[in-house]
Order: C-alpha cells, then structure tokens, then sequence
C-alpha cells in the first residue's frame, strides 16, 4: 500500500498503483510534485534475498502515484534492469538524482528521472558479486562533489570513490581509502555492510564525508562511523569520530543505518540503537547525545512472561537480552548484551521461583538463573555446560537458537542447534533434549540430513491429553516435514508432509488440553491436524495475503478456545468453532510486524514482540468472548490507526 501526506502526516491519502509493486523492496523513494520515483532493490544476497518481483529497479510516476511505469528497461536512455541500491537527488537541482544499479555503475537523470546517463567512468568494482553500492549525497556549496562507497561480496567496504564534477558530461573520479567500519570478517561468516552502511557529505565542505559501518572491533566495540576528508593523500583520509574523537569521549550504538544533516548542521546517526545528534561533526570536539526521546523503537524478537514476577523479558536485535524492572515498568534491566537470544521461562517447577534462560547471538554466554516474587536473583547466576550424553555431535548454535521449557515439566528443555559436517558447508540438524536444565543434552537427530534444520522457533514439548500431562510429547519442524514423539523411548517419525505453500515449517502450537490437536505454519498457510499429525487440513482461510506468519498460540477465552496468529500486521485469532475465520486480536497493538507471542497460562496474558514497536502484553479476556467475525477480514478493512500501548 502506498500513502501520500501533503499535511507533514496528520492525513494521509492511500494511492492505488495496481499491482505494480508485489514483492518489490523499496529501498528510496523521492517526489518533485507529480512525479514519484521508487527505487526497489531486490538481490540474491544472503540478506536481501530476492522476494519473485521483478529484481528491482527505478519505478516512475507522473501522476501523483496513481500509475507507474518501469524506467530500469534496458531501453536508451533508460535504466539497465537490476536493483537500484540507492537514490538521491540534487539538492540545488530539482531536476537532477543519481541513482546505484547494483552490479552495473552509478547513473545520473537531469529531468526528474525520465532519461538517464551512465557516469561510472573510472569507477572500478561494479560487477555481478557487487553487493550494495551507495552513494553520498551532495555538498550544497558551490563546489559540490559526489561520494560512492561500493560493498562487495563478503559485505564489506571495498573501495570509496570521489568525483568533484559529477554534473559534468563525463565525470573524473579519485578513489579513497575504505575505512575500518566493519570488525575483521572470519570463516563463514560476512560483515554486514547490505544493511549497516551510511554515507552522507558534509553539506558546506566539498571535502568532507560521512561514513558508518556496524562497530569497531575492539573494546567498547561503539558504533564505527568515521570522516573523511578527499584533500588530504590515500592513507590519511578518514577518522573515527567517536569515543576519543569527541570533547567527552561519547559513542553511539552499532550498526549505522542512516546519516544525514539537520539544519543546524549537526550530523544525525540512526542505528540499532536509535537516534544520535553529534555537534561540529568537522572536528574532533563535538560530542553525541542520544535523541531517542520517547521513541518506543525495540525489535523484541523474542519473548518470555514470567508468572512469578509478574514481568516480560525480552531478547532484542543487537540490544541484548533483557528484563522488565517491575510489573508493568518501562524501565528494563539488561542482562546480556550483543544480539539477544531466545528467551525462556519455567515458572512451573518450583513454587514462588521461576527459573530464566537467556543468551546472546549464538548461544554466547547461555545462563540460568533462578528468580523470586520480588523480581530479585536468588543466588548465583549459571551458565549451564550442556555436555552431549550417548555420543552425539556436539551442540553448535544457530545466530538465535531456539530454547524451549517443557509445557508439564520445567526441568526439561529442547535447544535446536545445528551441526556441521567436514568439509564444510555440509550442514545437518540436532534437536538436544536436557533432562536437567541444561546440565547435559542428547542429540535426538544425530545424523539428520540437512532439512533437519530449525526455522524460528517450530518446537512444541510437553502436553496434555484427557487431563493427563505427557512430558514426553515432542513436535519439531525438519524442513517441510514435522518430526512427532508421543512415549519415552520412542524415536521421533515424521509426519505427512502438511499442504504447505512456502515449505519450512516455522511454528507449532498444540491444543491445550488434547496433544493430538495440533497446528503447524510455514509462514505462508496454517494447518491443523487432529490425529497426531497423520491427517492436515489447510485453515488460513481469510488471513491468506496479510504477510508472514511467524508464530502461532492457541489459549482459552472464558471456555472458548482459539487460535492466534503473529503477522506482519499484528495478531489476528479465529475461535476454534470457526478455525478458517480470522479477525484481528484486541486493541492497541500497533499495525506491525509480530516476531513473537507467548501464552502463559497461569496469569492467562500472552506476550508480544514486534519489530521497532518494543513489547507489548495482552490480557485475555475472562468476562466475555469477543464476537466471533461475521464478515470476512480483508486488507481493506484491516484497522490501520489502532493506538500504541507499549510497555
């Protein structure tokens, strides 16, 4: 859906420019009255995988957005085909923009973008494992200059260019150094400069830019961003401006997404962290400060109720793991840094403690901790060794590994790790199973093949059946097959493959009182079984198109059964009388993208993480049954101002 404001936001107006945009990833869009441009960068790099549009490009509109028409053709004068990586325009010159076409070179358009020139000139590195070439906007003086930073492959800055006369039939251009934004990258692994990397030029020195990455790599590992300056000779050009490059040593946060200037010349960084000002970005005696204000922007991708406490707990992108201060507060205490793990609770075992497991990216510094009514730590925090019992690989993580208490019997835990085969990259999966929180684990699928990998969080364990708990019960996600244990002893088979679409299962969730019940996504459809997953049947119903479905709970409302879904919209639920109607879940949850839910039974609320909207809690309704859904729930219908209440 496209939206236009012509009030700085207080109305908007929704454009409809038919299906032009399905599955484009628009990265830039810039208007000059009638006419739109919309640059979308779809790459088949291993983050922004290419989602079956046309595989990017420039789109215009002379007509406020009503239509629009491809300008990336490969006709002349026009754009090649492929992914614009970034576009921005001429500040003194409505008319002019530049535009990045990914593995081909840097463009410019004199009239709004209709015809376009290739001025890649000297420019080398542009070529078919060309990552995210970007572009550096103007200096606004009378000497203007144009800045490009090219990421290549393995997502690092591999080469800076500038040119001093980009409005120039035939532009020169002088490479710089690249600096240091990215810590050392190391066997697998990529640095991540397809997401985090800012440019921007100084808007009144023709020699001054901008550049950040995701973080140094040496303690306190701040957020890397740097000033370069195109007068002085190669090797000498850029400085943090950072840390010691500032009059009190202050930082920013990790991972730059953007820079740009304000009015008053100070350089604005938003990054995994929020938002920064930094004074006289020239010099090295400006200081940042944070401007986040009241902003309420947490990506909350995992979460976790704890019925003891009475608090969330959280594992957030790049801002650890973390955990509400009190009932309802919002002030949270961090327990772990770096990216957060997954998050877990047992408030079953013991009575008046609740026991928490939380870590960092891959597993890093994976604890156990023991908690009271008071939200205080009782004792020692440990850090359980999970030592492989019977001979099975050992545990390597996945970047968030799944960590997941039996339903009926808190001391018993499933972690879905992978492991990996010489040589590399022969990949297989491992579910481990601890019998003692994570003391010792046993490989359950030693030798699986590599579908026996994990997607999110599709791991149910512990139910019960006629009244009776079966702490053996074990549901998993292989690939596009569900792996099944019902009795001790007993091997896990696999199930009928469900009637998905998009193939990896990514969520399951079982009835709360019949095990046999169980309900399954891959993110696309939701199936359900009713005989231990030997039968499916599809009930996505009317929620079919509102994105991706991440997780799936299933709760009683005052004796009514339902099922709730997380989309990349919010929460819709369908009572179980009705399982293929779908409406959206309470009020107040902003229209979002929902990574995850958790229903806990004993305070009867569900848990929420969303992306960039923080946490939010939802009380289940006892009093009252909300109405089941008479008319079918479309995307024109779909409530699109619901208020924010996020805690």
């Amino acid at each position: 859906m496209w939206l236009r404001t012509t009030d700085g936001g207080t109305n908007w107006t929704a454009l409809n420019p038919g299906n032009m945009f399905a599955n484009e990833d628009i990265r830039s869009v810039a208007a000059r009255g009638a006419i739109i441009l919309a640059a979308s960068h779809n790459s088949p790099d291993n983050v922004d995988v290419d989602r079956g549009g046309r595989g990017g490009g420039l789109f215009r509109s002379t007509d406020t957005g009503a239509t629009f028409t491809l300008i990336s053709d490969g006709t002349p004068n026009r754009l090649p085909s492929g992914s614009i990586t970034d576009l921005i325009a001429d500040p003194q010159v409505p008319t002019r923009f530049y535009a990045a076409v990914r593995t081909v070179g840097i463009f410019r358009s004199d009239d709004t973008g209709a015809t376009w020139t290739n001025i890649t000139g000297t420019i080398v590195g542009f070529d078919a494992t060309t990552l995210r070439p970007r572009i550096g906007a103007f200096n606004n003086g009378a000497n203007q200059a144009l800045y490009v930073g090219i990421i290549v492959a393995n997502g690092t800055l591999g080469s800076m260019w500038r040119s001093p006369n980009p409005t120039v039939a035939n532009p020169t251009w002088a490479q710089m150094d690249a600096p240091a934004i990215y810590p050392p990258v190391t066997g697998e692994d990529s640095a991540q400069g397809a997401i985090h990397f800012s440019i921007v030029a100084d808007p009144t020195n023709a020699n001054l830019v901008y550049v950040g990455g995701s973080s140094i790599s040496t303690p306190p590992f701040s957020g890397a961003l740097f000033r370069g300056d195109g007068s002085l000779p190669r090797g000498t050009q850029f400085t943090a401006i950072t840390d010691g490059n500032t009059g009190n040593n202050s930082t920013i946060h990790g991972d730059s997404r953007k820079t740009v200037f304000d009015a008053a010349g100070n350089l604005i960084e938003c990054d995994d962290g929020g938002v920064y000002r930094r004074s006289t970005p020239a010099t090295n005696a400006g200081i940042w400060t944070s401007v986040n204000g009241n902003l309420n922007c947490f990506e909350a991708h995992n979460v976790a109720y704890d019925s003891v406490a009475k608090v969330l707990m959280n594992g957030a992108q790049d801002n650890g793991t973390n955990i509400q201060t009190a009932t309802g507060s919002l002030n949270w205490t961090s327990l772990a840094g770096g990216d957060g793990g997954d998050v877990a609770i047992d408030d079953i075992s013991t009575n008046g403690q609740s026991i928490r497991y939380y870590s960092s990216q891959n597993l890093g510094g994976f604890s156990r901790a023991t908690y009271g009514t008071n939200n205080a730590l009782i004792g020692a925090v440990a850090f359980p060794t999970l030592t492989v019992q019977g001979g099975g690989p050992a545990l390597l993580p996945q970047f968030i590994t799944p960590v997941v208490v039996n339903k009926v019997n808190g001391a018993r835990l499933i972690i879905g790790g992978t492991g990996r085969a010489n040589p590399l990259p022969v990949v297989t999966g491992a579910a481990y199973e601890s019998l003692d929180r994570g003391d010792t684990i046993t490989a359950l699928t030693p030798n699986s093949p590599v579908n026996g990998l994990f997607s999110g969080n599709p791991i149910a364990y512990g139910g019960v059946r006629a009244g009776v708990p079966n702490a053996e019960l074990l549901y998993y996600g292989s690939g596009n097959t569900i792996k099944v244990r019902t009795v001790a002893g007993a091997a896990l088979a696999d199930t009928p493959k469900p009637p998905f679409t998009a193939g990896t299962v990514s969520s399951i969730v079982l009835d709360s009182n019949n095990w046999q019940r169980v309900f399954a996504t891959d993110g696309r459809n939701i199936v359900v079984s009713n005989d231990t997953g030997a039968n499916w049947t599809d009930i996505t119903g009317n929620l079919n198109g509102f994105g991706v479905i991440r997780k799936l709970e299933f709760f009683p409302i005052n004796g009514t059964d339902c099922l709730a879904a997380a989309t990349d919209r919010g929460v819709f639920f369908a009572l179980t009388t009705n399982l293929t109607m779908w409406n959206r879940l309470g009020t107040g949850l902003p229209n979002a993208v929902v990574y995850d839910m958790v229903y806990n039974a004993a305070d009867k609320v569900l848990a929420i993480g969303t992306l960039g909207r923080g946490a939010f809690l939802y009380n289940v309704p006892a009093a009252a049954v909300p109405p089941a859904p008479t008319v079918a729930l479309s995307l024109a219908n779909l409530d699109q101002n619901a208020p924010t209440i996020t805690i």
